[in-house]
């Protein structure tokens, strides 16, 4: 099989997964990174090494932020 189908079927799964309420959002990221490391495309030593710059972090931070003002009191 091509390398393009095969993330192509990848990202049609991730992005099915994002919009389904079985999955949450962070579940489906680590999930899509270890397909895309399974099947070649990311080197697997450096995956998860993109999770610790600091925009991650700081998004992250935003989020947890964020969805503390939203919640009813």
């Amino acid at each position: 099989m091509s390398p393009m189908i095969i993330s192509a079927i990848i990202l049609i799964c991730v992005v099915i997964m994002f919009f389904s309420p079985r999955f949450s959002n962070s579940a489906v990221c680590v999930i899509g990174t270890i397909a895309m490391g399974l099947a070649g495309f990311l080197p697997v030593k450096t995956a998860f090494s993109y999770y610790t710059s600091s925009s991650i972090i700081l998004m992250v931070g935003m989020m947890i932020v964020g969805g503390e003002c939203f919640i009813p009191v």
